[in-house]
């Protein structure tokens, strides 16, 4: 089995190299750090694969062609693509640099963009072929303080699920998305970050290896989408079944108070637009010796999942029994819209009433309508601006059916254009025909 894998030189990617090298696969290695992922390629024929690195910016479309042409040459090609390069940041979203911004959807939604190109048309070619993208837990629930960063997770779930799509006549080809948790990598210490204080990763972390592990069962076994990690899965349960309101501001608070240490960090741009040299390992140091600590700090933030969750069932049930009759029933009674009117701008109209009178309609320049029939008089809430194609016809129900608007005459330039109030208007229910005689000036 041959697998190209972006972002080889730390976190998902480095352990996602060594997992496929214990299996003997022939290894295509990507990343910026060069002398990084040289140690990831020579690690990784010490355990039993074959790998060679090729130092790619994946932000750069013609370096990841010639990655697909170094496969291609090195190996025949490609079986599995796995696109993992990315970048993290951190802070309040209209605080953020706009460059820092569009530097991030370089890497990690354009970097996928052209890894998944490469990688359909060799999988096209061949026959058959897995594309593995991976995203993250943010891609279902969203968050907050990282906003560029879920933007771009929620754009490879987007792709991934519109590729499935749209291969869907192609049975031995497959889109895999992934969904990992908190997972102990050094993204945290390569992150921007313009919170102003520094970043740690969330409780509860998980190990890279178990995502690197649901990778690689991705290649034997492929699915559509899998998450990694109980957090993702109560995450998205929590999010289906509790308000809306009440989830966000229960997540707020937990990302506010977790994801941030208390001592003050001034603007990073991390590894935004240059590798860093340091912690370019599989793990971040985020995960204690003692398992024990990680599942004690886990227990809080699950139960208050899963306790919101639960609130916010309560709450949905105790909604919908205060509703009563239809539903349109509860519905407030629209207001009519007002309008500006030209201050040039009058219409009137001729309307034959049920009495057989003729009334008028007129619309002044304030915007109020007065209207005569017969020896009725009164104000009438419908305001718009006229025009020379917009001759206006209204009447309540007291007056009947009729003919209606068969002349008019306007200021505007132009002719005119009757148009009759359609029957079930509660401001008219008119039934009458359209009149035939334009306007005249």
């Amino acid at each position: 089995m041959i697998a190209v894998i972006t972002g080889a030189s730390s976190g998902i990617g480095r352990a996602t190299a060594y997992e496929f090298a214990r299996r003997g696969y022939q290894l295509v290695l990507a990343a910026r750090f060069g002398a990084g992922l040289e140690e990831v390629a020579e690690k990784c024929n010490r355990l039993g694969g074959q790998a060679i690195a090729v130092p790619t910016d994946v932000a750069k479309e013609e370096e990841v062609n010639a990655l697909a042409y170094q496969a291609q040459s090195s190996f025949g090609g490609f079986d599995v693509w796995v696109n993992n390069a990315a970048v993290g940041l951190f802070g309040r979203f209209e605080e953020i640099p706009t460059e820092d911004i569009r530097q991030l959807m370089e890497v990690n939604v354009f970097g996928y963009i052209y890894g998944a190109r490469v990688a359909i048309r060799q999988f096209r070619s061949q026959g058959y072929g897995t594309l593995i993208n991976v995203s993250s837990m943010a891609a279902l629930v969203g968050q907050p303080f990282s906003i560029p960063y879920t933007m771009s997770k929620y754009a490879v779930r987007g792709m991934s699920i519109s590729l499935t799509q749209e291969l869907a006549d192609e049975e031995n080809i497959h889109v895999c998305c992934v969904l990992p948790a908190v997972i102990d990598t050094p993204i945290f210490q390569h992150a921007g970050n313009y919170m102003g204080q520094a970043v740690k990763a969330p409780d509860p972390v998980i190990p890279a290896k178990r995502v690197a592990n649901a990778i690689y069962r991705l290649t034997r076994k492929p699915q559509e989408q899998v998450t990694v990690g109980n957090m993702s899965r109560m995450m998205r349960l929590q999010r289906l079944v509790s308000p809306a309101l009440l989830f966000d501001k229960y997540l707020q608070k937990m990302i506010a108070h977790n994801h941030f240490k208390s001592q003050p960090s001034g603007p990073f741009q991390g590894n935004l637009y240059a590798p860093m040299t340091n912690w370019n390992k599989v793990n971040g140091g985020w995960l204690p010796k003692d398992s024990g600590k990680t599942a004690g700090k886990t227990f809080p933030v699950l139960a208050g999942l899963a306790l919101a969750g639960a609130v916010g069932y309560y709450l949905q049930q105790q909604k919908k029994g205060t509703y009563t009759g239809s539903a349109s029933a509860q519905r407030p009674v629209p207001q009519p819209a007002t309008y500006p009117v030209a201050a040039d701008h009058h219409t009137s109209l001729s309307q034959t009433s049920k009495a057989g009178s003729v009334g008028s309609t007129s619309e002044s320049t304030t915007g109020s309508t007065s209207r005569s029939t017969g020896d009725q008089t009164g104000n009438f809430p419908d305001h718009r601006p006229g025009s020379a194609n917009d001759h206006i016809s209204t009447s309540p129900d007291i007056y009947g059916t009729g003919t209606v608007g068969h002349s008019g005459t306007s200021t505007n330039t132009g002719s005119g254009t009757d148009a009759v109030r359609p029957a079930g208007d509660p401001l008219g229910g008119l039934t009458g025909s359209p009149g035939t005689t334009p306007g005249t000036l």
